[in-house]
């Protein structure tokens, strides 16, 4: 990692702190007739307020750097304005509201659809400019092209084999769930690249917190697949979790003043330790595919 010696980096556990005591929180008011109407609003103004927070760090950034990181800045921007937009309407629908997606018209389903494929399209673009920034000859190492190849093929596997369907797949839901799923898959994997070849701790944490709302993106793509989704489910829950994380990634890039740095953030690993981490973790996704077959034929 190439973060400068003399800045002390903060701990991520008073962060985690906030989460914990914030989802307790949420959780308790869930309980009581009384103070349920709370905890819709309470995760409407926490997506609300790490939007906010990722779209103003984004924002300082890109007035404070010219180096090359300056557009995948400038995307994240533009990211978070989507999500924000986003998710204040799905949150005041399915967690304010309760609406179910039967009681959400068309007209408004694609308007938040919309905005969260704008979401999706620039997410992959900032991990995209990001990996742009390793050498051409590194960019086409098999190194990157196998482990890609292998997670999408796996993650679809995943999708035929381990999800019920019962949406119409040639359907307006059916498209947007689809292309939707298609650019998290997308998404996830060039995030995934990022924090295997990340080179300061601030990228590590925001593609850890990028995956991790990605992994609850597809929790909850599952269960709208399956037409078995609530509102306030562990997803959201796990999905401002990895907004926490990004913030915190944000604000260690901040404080190590990295983003004024011309060096590349992402480097192929050269260790061992590195190689096997990074395949071990490959493995991983290819053994749940696998699974995920298994239970289906053999109907587990």
């Amino acid at each position: 990692m190439q973060d400068l010696p003399n800045k002390r980096e903060p701990s991520l556990m008073p962060w985690l702190m906030v989460w914990f005591c914030y989802m307790a929180f949420y959780e308790i008011t869930k309980l009581f007739n009384v103070t349920n109407f709370i905890s819709g609003w309470l995760m409407f103004f926490g997506g609300f307020a790490t939007s906010m927070l990722i779209g103003g760090y984004s924002a300082w950034f890109i007035l404070r750097t010219s180096s090359k990181i300056r557009l995948t800045f400038i995307l994240l921007l533009i990211s978070s304005l989507f999500l924000l937009t986003n998710g204040s309407i799905y949150h005041y629908l399915y967690n304010v509201l309760h609406f179910t997606r039967a009681q959400v018209s068309i007209t408004l389903f694609s308007t938040y659809n919309l905005l969260y494929l704008g979401y999706l399209i620039t997410q992959v673009a900032v991990w995209i400019s990001i990996l742009a920034t390793l050498p051409p000859q590194e960019r086409r190492s098999t190194f990157f092209c196998v482990p890609a190849t292998v997670i999408v093929l796996a993650a679809f596997l995943i999708y035929i084999f381990a999800v019920q369907w019962n949406i119409t797949s040639f359907s307006l839901i059916g498209f947007y769930d689809g292309l939707d799923e298609i650019l998290q898959l997308f998404s996830f994997v060039a995030a995934a690249l990022c924090l295997i070849t990340s080179q300061n701790r601030g990228l590590t944490y925001l593609a850890l917190g990028y995956l991790i709302v990605r992994i609850a993106g597809f929790v909850m793509g599952f269960r709208f697949f399956a037409q078995a989704y609530g509102s306030g489910s562990i997803a959201e829950a796990g999905w401002l979790l990895g907004d926490v994380i990004t913030i915190y990634g944000l604000y260690l890039i901040k404080k190590t003043s990295v983003f004024l740095q011309n060096t590349p953030w992402v480097a192929i690993p050269s260790t061992t330790r590195s190689q096997i981490a990074f395949w071990s973790f490959i493995s991983s996704i290819g053994a749940f595919a696998l699974l995920s077959i298994v239970a289906f034929v053999f109907k587990l």
